[in-house]
């Protein structure tokens, strides 16, 4: 499963390249909001983890970018960008307060939120549980063929 990572902080970006590695994802990583829109069509990511709080663009401004370019192909209101890049789940990342994130991420579209953590080598078990609440497969589940944005 590949997922692009967004953060302006490169040791939180090499944090977390490394944690999701470990956890069997397929991490592309992007230290800038600038170029999201690109990153997406070339990398074709099933999962779009995003800091908040960027220089220049916010991580929820990101998605609602996103979103709008979705609506603007007419193509449903599931989580996929249109017919050139496959389903993606937006998810806002941050150690911002638990209900700020929810807020953001039901105001912007995104599937829901990842509070950062102190403890190293968290993201990949973060990531991996927030797939398996969502009903979807994680690379650590056997078995399991459900992919990000796939109906029940």
């Amino acid at each position: 499963m590949k997922v692009l990572v967004v953060d302006d902080n490169e040791l939180l970006l090499e944090i977390s390249e490394a944690s999701l590695s470990a956890s069997g994802f397929d991490v592309i990583t992007s230290g800038s909001a600038l170029g999201f829109s690109a990153a997406l069509a070339e990398a074709r990511p099933h999962v779009a983890l995003i800091d908040v709080l960027m220089p220049a663009l916010n991580g929820n401004h990101l998605v609602e970018i996103a979103r709008r370019r979705q609506k603007r192909r007419g193509t449903p209101s599931t989580p996929s960008l249109g017919n050139d890049v496959p389903e993606c789940l937006f998810i806002l990342h941050s150690n911002l307060p638990e209900a700020d994130l929810a807020t953001l991420a039901e105001r912007c579209g995104a599937q829901g939120y990842i509070r950062k953590s102190s403890r190293p080598g968290a993201l990949g078990e973060q990531l991996c549980s927030f797939l398996r609440q969502r009903g979807l497969h994680s690379p650590g589940d056997r078995g399991s063929t459900r992919k990000p944005g796939s109906q029940p």
